[in-house]
């Protein structure tokens, strides 16, 4: 039971932090690839229980950012997916591909920009 609660659990609550970020009520920590080894060595330092919960977490946030309805990630093509269910025809494939081409740019400069903020982060 614990099994299929604790994603749930996790997943409200990320949804509930994201929600607060994006209205200016919580401050936005994001971590990239470097951050996240960072993080994870010190739940090693703590212990084994502590590391797996971690990447549990992880897991569940990379998928729950998957699905948000953004250029570039699955849950962008589910929104392309969505209109064509609404309007009953397809989206315009250049339309469409011009949208995720963009998406995947930004995306692209996000990671490049948090993956800097990881490693200035210890000078700062």
């Amino acid at each position: 039971a614990i099994a299929v609660m604790l994603p749930i659990d996790t997943s409200g609550r990320i949804l509930q932090s994201l929600y607060k970020m994006v209205r200016g009520r919580e401050k936005p920590d994001l971590r990239g690839p470097v951050g996240i080894v960072g993080l994870l060595q010190d739940q090693i330092k703590s212990g084994w229980v502590y590391f797996f919960g971690l990447l549990a977490f992880l897991n569940v946030s990379l998928g729950l950012f998957n699905l948000l309805p953004l250029p570039a990630l699955d849950g962008g093509r589910l929104a392309f997916l969505g209109y064509e269910l609404v309007t009953r025809r397809r989206a315009n494939a250049k339309f469409e591909a011009a949208v995720h081409m963009l998406g995947f740019a930004l995306l692209f400069l996000l990671i490049l920009w948090v993956t800097y903020q990881d490693i200035i982060r210890p000078y700062m």
